[in-house]
């Protein structure tokens, strides 16, 4: 997989360098002024930096695929003289499609150009491996997902998982510390749910129904491998909804079920399962159960949990504008729909949506640039108005932010 990757970032920057150079001929042919030791400055500029994108994202996908992915299966060592030889035989590639007039001389010019390029990016490619070898990322080998008002129920059962396996990493992102101050929470979660690992999910009156808890099953349902253990109180095992009902679901306050989940996490339960059960009882029957009345507050918040969703996976780093072109945006009914319901809810409300309304435009409007452009012709970022760009990202999350705020102020509760 990683190698059909590399070679598809290949074919992409040599397609793109090929017809960098036919538009610098044209310009050529056209403007008598261009002479050739301008003519093959140009010609190595756009193939080098053709393939220091094309290394870039290399380098990018790499990590992310056989690093991160299947809890680091690949070492870095084997990542980083596939990268190179990678690197290499591109560089060749290039080269031998170099053509046209004076084509010893353009070739020198060239080779020159990408050598100097390779070997700035095996330099970076190895200070990035030696950077994580030093702070390699945590991976949870299981992840908690629940509703934010099951928290004093979640407490009781992570502290017995994390009691009966100390050398297992639990994450619950509701957790002080499971989350570090300054990180991005949707791409810290996402980058767990990922992992291999165990996704317990806990299905109750108040989590059944909320949009993250299904974001996290669907997130992690076509990981594989992966287990995913649906664990339910407070309501029956036939109240589960499909998919989760195609799994086997343990009830919580069935000591047969209880052991069987320890069991699957790997080991057998030392204490008194039902003392245990009487503590989860006791846990869940703190919890308040709270749900929307108002139809149009559930349909108001759902929706702008989608679009804060879809924006928090939105590049946030210059960087990473080439994630632009695999996000499906909002539809303009979703935030036409937004600014509509939020006029019942007052004129604060109805301001901050339309001032919303604005800023998805805006971010609409950048994101179609990009993703109407050919990826084999490659997008001019330097014509890309950033800062509109991160304005309009941060001002129309503030603003749904706000907007659920004056709308209920359990949003929180009701969504999470």
């Amino acid at each position: 997989m990683l190698a059909r990757i590399l070679d598809r970032h290949r074919e992409e920057a040599c397609s793109a360098a090929r017809d960098d150079k036919s538009m610098i001929v044209a310009r050529m042919n056209d403007d008598g002024t261009i002479g050739m030791s301008t003519y093959r400055m140009l010609v190595a500029k756009a193939y080098s930096d053709r393939y220091r994108s094309y290394g870039d994202s290399c380098v990018q996908d790499a990590i992310k695929m056989a690093l991160e992915g299947r809890r680091g299966r690949e070492t870095a060592a084997r990542v980083q003289e596939q990268l190179e030889r990678h690197f290499d035989d591109t560089s060749k590639r290039m080269l031998g499609e170099v053509g046209g007039p004076h084509v010893a001389e353009l070739q020198a010019t060239v080779r020159e150009s990408l050598e100097n390029r390779s070997i700035a990016l095996k330099r970076d490619l190895k200070i990035e491996l030696d950077r994580r070898a030093a702070n390699p990322p945590a991976v949870s080998d299981i992840f908690l997902s629940h509703a934010a008002l099951d928290q004093p129920l979640v407490t009781v059962l992570v502290s017995e998982i994390e009691r009966l396996f100390p050398d297992r990493n639990v994450f619950v992102a509701s957790r002080p510390g499971d989350i570090q101050a300054g990180q991005k929470w949707l791409p810290e979660i996402e980058r767990h749910l990922k992992q291999q690992g165990t996704l317990i999910v806990l299905v109750t009156p108040n989590s059944v129904s909320r949009p993250w808890l299904w974001f996290e099953i669907g997130a992690s349902w076509f990981v594989d491998p992966h287990e995913i253990i649906p664990v339910c109180l407070g309501l029956g095992k036939g109240d589960v909804p499909a998919p989760l009902s195609s799994r086997q679901i343990l009830a919580l306050d069935v000591p047969l079920d209880l052991a069987q989940l320890f069991r699957q996490l790997g080991r057998e339960h030392d204490g008194d399962l039902g003392r245990f059960v009487n503590r989860l009882r006791r846990a869940s029957e703190t919890v308040a159960v709270l749900s929307p009345a108002d139809p149009r507050k559930a349909e108001l918040l759902s929706s702008i949990y989608q679009v804060r969703m879809t924006l928090g996976s939105l590049p946030h780093e210059k960087s990473e504008g080439e994630k632009i072109r695999g996000v499906s945006l909002w539809s303009k009914h979703t935030s036409d729909s937004i600014r509509a319901l939020a006029a019942s809810f007052g004129m604060t409300a109805a301001n901050q949506a339309a001032e919303a309304h604005r800023h998805l435009a805006t971010v609409a409007d950048l994101a179609s640039q990009v993703q109407r452009t050919p990826r084999n012709k490659g997008f001019d970022w330097s014509h890309f108005d950033w800062v509109r760009w991160f304005d309009s990202l941060g001002g129309a999350d503030r603003c749904l932010v706000s907007l659920s705020d004056q709308v209920d102020a359990n949003w929180r509760s009701l969504v999470f």
